[in-house]
């Protein structure tokens, strides 16, 4: 078990290093999708761009 403590370093809880584990797990997955996300917005973007400036 861990402590979990806030801002002035008082302890909150406690969580076991499994439950961190998978929370950073969750939170890897979530930013590899924001990513893939940033980049077909990218891609969009740039294609958009490439579009009007043909026309």
């Amino acid at each position: 078990m861990l402590p979990v403590v806030d801002e002035a370093n008082r302890c909150m809880g406690v969580i076991s290093a499994s439950d961190l584990l998978g929370l950073t797990q969750e939170r890897g997955e979530n930013l590899e999708a924001i990513d893939a996300a940033e980049d077909l917005t990218r891609s969009a973007v740039i294609s958009s761009l490439r579009y009007v400036s043909r026309t």
